[in-house]
């Protein structure tokens, strides 16, 4: 079951379907005629910011023990543990690698740059 999973989303990932501009537009279109809720103009202005390394950890905090984001088994356990070890480390002024730092640097990189091609990135 497992693997009919893994199949599924990694081909739902690697779908590299071309699509007519036209049609694009008119798909998004005829999409957001039918939406009847919209985002406040303070809502839009959040959305468009960079993350914050404050934004990456409140969301870290959020996330299920026992879980992993990504095909790697990398747990979001492993993730909170780094970042509590660079808390610790820092505070007794030891040098240290600071995760949350680096996960916030590498989507604000994403939002304003893009994937590169074929990165597999959506994998990890």
């Amino acid at each position: 079951m497992a693997n009919l999973a893994r199949n599924y989303y990694e081909q739902l990932q690697q779908d590299n379907t071309e699509f007519d501009e036209i049609e694009r537009e008119q798909a998004i279109n005829n999409t957001l005629e039918v939406i009847n809720t919209r985002i406040t103009e303070t809502d839009q202005s959040n959305l468009a910011r960079k993350l914050s390394n404050t934004d990456i950890q409140d969301a870290l905090k959020l996330s299920a023990n026992g879980k992993a984001p990504g095909i790697n088994g990398i747990t979001y356990e492993a993730w909170k543990f780094l970042d509590e070890k660079y808390i610790k480390d820092y505070n007794s002024e030891k040098p240290s690698f600071n995760i949350i730092e680096v996960i916030t640097k590498v989507f604000n990189d994403i939002e304003e740059h893009g994937l590169i091609k074929d990165s597999n990135f959506s994998e990890s």
